[in-house]
């Protein structure tokens, strides 16, 4: 439920709505809306990695994800309140909120992700994780098939769009936040320990910080990541902006590329956590990425709107599949013991290339090419900045493409232990049932 939840709020506030509002509705230029997501993204950089020390110190994510989640709903229904011409500010309250509201969206996932080793086996962590980015797809075509019409139909303000989506994600939210299982407090730590951690908080970042680098496999993984996730998360939020631009789509039709999109991530995702089950996460990255750059690079080339259909699925199944996929490949790979820690350094890098990505390869590309300099007109910039991006992605998965996620053909499940120190490479031994 809280996939289903979460997954609509933030598609509709940041890959559906707001971007598409701010630019071609409230004719805001591109770096107006990227410039916010940068500072959400230097705000994660400071603050998630604090909250996994603290949720490891605890004992338990969910008091994190209590406050973040609310901090993300609140800000979000904000924006669909706040007058964008008001005081003489103007913008700027609303972008204010709607920064906030991207902050605390990553942080409160970056608490739900670990909760995947608790409340399933090691075994049904690829079917889990499937079953709930599923769940995650059903959510935004609910939003799609009954809830749009209802909020926001052809011609409507767009603004009408935030407020029943931060309503929905805060009530779906209650039964993670009240039924799911606790994990254990870490063994010595004691609740004096815990209400010290923010007073220590830089010396346990350090500390985490140089826990990291002596893990040299989840380092590449998070490098790989950084790159496929800026790219993949880039092209889901400007879609609609590049159809608005490419021109023949009203916003039935972007509803219906979008709900195409939806559908194909929903079933890529089952597949993926299924084929990461029985061949690897590993494997399963490296065969579904390169198609998405494929896929981009026509749309890139062509510049017509009948490759935007072609794009559809590949955009969800590559979305399912990363999202899937990617949590479960980095689950194997770390200690039990630092899974708080280390999924705040994973998510960090997930949202952090989700906010830079659109900054640097969208925003700064349109800027450069078209704003500052008028050299292409903003169609034909925005369609560098797809070929940019599918370069991207064919790096990240450069990077990881020699990583050992400890599947053997074969063995469903494998134990992977990481040594810290000299040997940057896992010992993988099979998992006894």
């Amino acid at each position: 439920m809280y996939d289903f939840g979460y997954s609509m709020f933030a598609f509709v506030v940041f890959a559906r709505y707001l971007s598409d509002w701010l630019i071609s509705d409230l004719h805001q230029p591109d770096w107006v809306y990227t410039t916010g997501q940068a500072i959400a993204a230097l705000t994660l950089l400071v603050v998630m990695p604090v909250a996994g020390v603290v949720a490891d110190a605890l004992g338990s994510h969910r008091p994190l994800l209590l406050v973040f989640t609310l901090g993300a709903g609140i800000s979000g229904g904000a924006v669909g309140l706040i007058d964008p011409s008001m005081g003489p500010l103007g913008i700027v309250p609303l972008m204010a909120c709607a920064t906030v509201s991207a902050a605390c969206t990553g942080l409160s996932f970056a608490q739900f992700d670990p909760m995947l080793a608790v409340v399933a086996p090691r075994r049904s962590w690829g079917t889990m994780s499937g079953i709930a980015v599923g769940a995650g797809y059903a959510g935004i075509l609910v939003w799609i098939g009954v809830l749009a019409d209802m909020f926001v139909p052809d011609g409507a303000d767009k603004q009408h769009a935030f407020l029943p989506a931060a309503v929905v994600l805060l009530v779906l939210s209650v039964p993670v936040l009240t039924l799911a299982r606790r994990s254990h407090r870490p063994e010595g730590t004691t609740p004096k320990d815990v209400r010290g951690v923010l007073g220590t908080a830089r010396g346990e970042i350090f500390s985490a910080v140089g826990r990291l680098r002596s893990h040299r496999p989840i380092l590449r993984l998070l490098a790989g990541r950084f790159l496929y996730t800026d790219a993949v998360g880039t092209v889901n939020v400007f879609a609609v902006v590049y159809m608005s631009r490419l021109g023949g789509f009203g916003e039935t039709d972007k509803n219906k590329v979008t709900a195409l999109v939806v559908l194909s991530g929903g079933v890529g995702a089952i597949v993926a956590g299924w084929c990461a089950r029985r061949f690897g996460p590993r494997r399963v990255l490296l065969t579904v990425v390169p198609c998405f750059a494929v896929g981009l690079g026509i749309v890139a080339g062509v510049g017509q709107p009948w490759t935007v259909w072609v794009l559809a699925p590949v955009l969800g199944i590559s979305l399912g599949t990363v999202y899937t996929v990617d949590r479960v490949f980095m689950l194997a790979l770390t200690p039990p013991e630092l899974r708080g820690e280390l999924f705040g350094f994973f998510n960090l890098i997930g949202r952090v290339a989700q906010a830079l990505g659109p900054f640097v390869l969208w925003g700064g590309t349109i800027f450069v090419l078209h704003d500052a300099t008028g050299v292409l007109n903003v169609l034909d910039a925005s369609r560098v900045s797809l070929g940019l991006i599918a370069l991207s992605a064919l790096t990240g998965l450069y990077v990881i493409s020699s990583l050992d996620d400890g599947h053997r053909d074969g063995a469903d499940d494998v134990d992977i232990t990481v040594h810290v120190g000299d040997d940057p490479e896992p010992a993988v031994t099979p998992r006894p049932e």
